[in-house]
């Protein structure tokens, strides 16, 4: 892997990219990487039917320190159906691109 650049990433964005450069890979990152502490500032209520925090927020994190489009997501994952299972979703049943949209 190329090293990753470190511009406006926060701190759990560059311990990310630092345990990434020593050799982990992601779907191994993502199964022990706790997000609890940003779920809790989640702003969709537990109720709301949306995508579920944990792997959006892991999709979202891939997609900034790999530096691709966030569109090109559920096309990765169908690629790697580990990578897809790491972050939190089925995949037999990957959003959409649009999902993945701003």
């Amino acid at each position: 892997m190329d090293s990753i650049g470190s511009t406006g990433f926060s701190s759990l964005g560059r311990d990310v990219r630092d345990i990434l450069e020593q050799g982990m890979e992601w779907p191994e990152l993502a199964s022990e990487l706790d997000l609890s502490h940003y779920h809790r500032d989640d702003e969709f209520a537990s109720w709301h039917h949306s995508m579920q925090f944990e792997p959006m927020f892991m999709a979202y994190l891939y997609a900034r320190i790999e530096d691709i489009s966030r569109s090109t997501l559920p096309k990765r994952m169908e690629q790697n159906p580990k990578l897809a299972e790491a972050f939190g979703f089925d995949p037999d049943d990957l959003p959409s691109e649009s999902t993945f949209r701003p």
